[in-house]
């Protein structure tokens, strides 16, 4: 998926109607990329925050930044200096964030 939502989530959603018109949706995602929706829906829930949907803040990026990361990975793109750079800033920030969340 080449066009990825604003917080880096990439998949395709395929709803289908059933005989008895219970609709089944089905994701379509990477392995990667299932690993990091997870992880989102993860600190989502403990941060009460919507980080796939909506977000703003550290989180929100470092999270991006990962999506990224595991896109470049699994299209046989480099992952740049700058990238890696911005990584290791924002897991710092994250880290940091997490910490004064959870006290």
């Amino acid at each position: 998926m080449t066009d990825p939502r604003a917080s880096g989530y990439r998949a395709h959603h395929l709803i289908f109607e059933t005989s008895n018109t219970l609709p089944v949706e089905v994701q379509l995602r990477t392995r990667s990329m299932h690993i990091w929706a997870e992880t989102v829906e993860g600190f989502s829930h403990d941060l009460h925050m919507n980080l796939k949907q909506d977000g703003e803040g550290v989180m929100f990026e470092f999270l991006k930044v990962v999506a990224e990361i595991y896109w470049c990975r699994e299209s046989g793109a480099p992952v740049t200096d700058e990238l890696r750079t911005l990584y290791n800033e924002l897991l710092v920030e994250a880290k940091d964030f997490m910490k004064k969340q959870m006290l």
